[in-house]
């Protein structure tokens, strides 16, 4: 931890961590070090210049390559745009650094920060080390948004006043300092990368959570390792009396368990099968229900209260998300679905059901021999209907299919895979890979495919 950082922690410790940062922060320079195509800067950069900062916001795309929408708003909070690339000199010139996730700890403006003593923080990190109130980080690499919404529903529905943040989708985690006091129970969805900002300050989250480990982000990081080890930060900080909850069926489990400090609280889905029916299809997310109850129970909740709450939970948007039904056919949006496992999962949620899958996109260098061998293996699959990509040419030379048609439009694979359905037929949309060949990002791919459907819906 360096120096600068110490001092603030002491000084924020008996302070209001919002008037502190305005009386560090108000009138210097903040570099906010990629804005991102989720926007992840965005709230960062609102945050500081709401406390007097002198923001410049950066990143290596263009404004084309960016949402307008995005850059509007930056614009209006008079943030300063440097766009189409970074610079030592924009560097040189900043009294703090905000790294956005998507930006690699490795970078060279990050390195070359570090070596000038310009402190370098991330907004995740940033808010657990100020927060008087108790965390909750989840962390996995799969159902980390549908837990912390679990998580977030069942406190609610007990009278407690709940913050969630992190990696979900339209958040800012630092707006969050204006709403936290102690009474707050703050729950964070963190992803590898951003947990790589709680090594700065050595911490982890009072309650720790990881859902599952499958093999991702191979496009950026080296080896599966380096993205275990990055997960591993989520309880690498714990103190004696801090708990880690792990999933009974992942292989990485037993390994986790004995590097903890603290306690370690298992969660199985076959714990709730006998207790529960869910609203949200497949034993995927029965272990994200389970998790929540774990969580729950461990922080006083009644069995009967916590029930209660998930059997009411009806999911979160662009997971395995019905959109419409159509002359019979039902259609599936699950844009959130990045990884072969992701698409395993949201077959087999849909079991016993004659599915036309959507996939396709870029690719993130995972193995797909399991998907494969589902795809050889599975009668369900009634016909599956290709989207242009790295990944996608990668996936069919697996299964010998390169002569396959692969559509470059997701409005034409839409209107095919509708063509190829009967009444009864799920049209599931689980691409499976990235969306960045196509598409801003995999929100702005569910949109598109929500539109093309309600324009299906609109014609029948």
């Amino acid at each position: 931890m360096g120096v600068w950082i110490k001092i603030v922690v002491q000084k924020m410790q008996n302070l209001n961590p919002v008037e502190t940062l305005r009386e560090k922060y108000s009138g210097k320079n903040v570099l906010v070090l990629g804005i991102g195509v989720l926007g992840g800067g965005v709230g960062s950069a609102r945050f500081f210049a709401d406390i007097g900062a002198k923001v410049v916001a950066t990143d290596l795309k263009s404004a084309e390559q960016l949402d307008p929408s995005l850059l509007r708003q930056l614009q209006d909070l008079g943030v300063e745009l440097k766009l189409g690339g970074h610079s030592k000199e924009m560097i040189d010139a900043a009294d703090l650094v905000i790294r956005n996730p998507a930006v690699p700890l490795d970078s060279e403006y990050v390195q070359y920060a570090k070596e000038q003593n310009i402190p370098v923080v991330m907004d995740a990190a940033l808010f657990v080390t100020l927060s008087p109130a108790p965390i909750i980080g989840v962390t996995g690499t799969r159902g980390k948004t549908t837990t912390c919404n679990m998580i977030a529903s069942i406190l609610q529905a007990v009278g407690k006043h709940v913050l969630l943040g992190g990696n979900i989708h339209g958040t800012s985690t630092l707006d969050l300092l204006y709403e936290v006091n102690e009474k707050s129970i703050v729950v964070l969805e963190l992803s590898s990368w951003a947990l790589q900002g709680f090594c700065d300050f050595a911490v982890s989250p009072h309650i720790a959570v990881i859902t599952n480990i499958y093999p991702d982000h191979l496009n950026r990081y080296t080896d599966m390792q380096s993205y275990v080890d990055d997960k591993q930060t989520i309880f690498a900080y714990q103190k004696p009396n801090d708990i880690l909850f792990l999933n009974s069926e992942d292989g990485f489990t037993s390994k986790f368990s004995k590097k903890v400090v603290g306690k370690v609280g298992l969660f199985n889905k076959k714990d709730l099968l006998q207790k529960i029916e869910l609203q949200l299809p497949g034993e995927h997310n029965m272990a994200n229900a389970a998790c929540a109850f774990g969580v729950a129970r461990y922080l006083g909740v009644s069995e009967k209260d916590i029930l209660s709450s998930l059997s009411q939970f009806s999911g979160v948007p662009y997971r395995l998300e019905i959109i419409a039904e159509i002359n019979g056919v039902t259609y599936v949006n699950d844009t959130t679905s990045t990884t072969p496992t992701s698409v395993i999962a949201a077959l087999n949620a849909f079991m016993n059901k004659s599915i036309v899958l959507i996939i396709g996109g870029a690719d993130k260098n995972l193995p797909l021999d399991e998907l494969v061998k589902l795809f050889q293996s599975e009668k369900q699959i009634k016909d599956v209907v290709f989207l242009k990509g790295g990944g996608t040419s990668k996936l069919l030379e697996a299964l010998g299919r390169q002569d396959a048609v692969v559509y470059d439009n997701l409005e034409k694979a839409v209107f095919a895979a509708s063509n190829k359905a009967n009444k009864g037929d799920y049209v599931i949309f689980s691409p499976g890979f990235t969306s960045f060949e196509m598409f801003k990002n995999e929100f702005d791919r569910g949109d598109r495919f929500n539109q093309i459907v309600n324009s299906l819906n609109a014609k029948n």
